[in-house]
């Protein structure tokens, strides 16, 4: 993963929050260049997709200061491809809290709500 950030001003949206997303193709291998994005940008609330997590990987591996992190792993045997994983970095600040109820809607897709 090869980063370039130009500028971030332009990243705050109307509401003065901003949102990114990111296909990160393994969180844990590209945790620093992922971070430096986050921290630049100033970013309030950050998607990510292909996190590649799993059970091993705590959370201590993954933490950014002043961020929540919300994760939903991939669970083997239920998708027959490895990889997968789908998760969220929230400023701490904003107190947004994942719904566990709604994922049960979309049994074969990766979901995760938050409020």
């Amino acid at each position: 993963m090869s980063i370039e950030i130009n500028n971030c001003s332009d990243v705050k949206g109307l509401c003065g929050i901003s949102i990114g997303s990111l296909n990160v193709r393994s969180l844990f291998k590209n945790f620093d260049e992922c971070k430096v994005i986050i921290k630049e940008c100033d970013l309030d609330i950050v998607l990510l997709q292909e996190t590649f997590l799993n059970e091993y990987v705590g959370d201590h591996w993954i933490e950014i200061d002043g961020y929540e992190l919300t994760r939903l792993d991939r669970v083997r045997g239920v998708f027959k491809k490895g990889g997968g994983g789908i998760g969220a970095y929230t400023k701490k600040k904003h107190n947004i809290n994942q719904i566990h109820d709604c994922s049960d809607f979309t049994p074969h897709i990766e979901t995760s709500w938050m409020v």
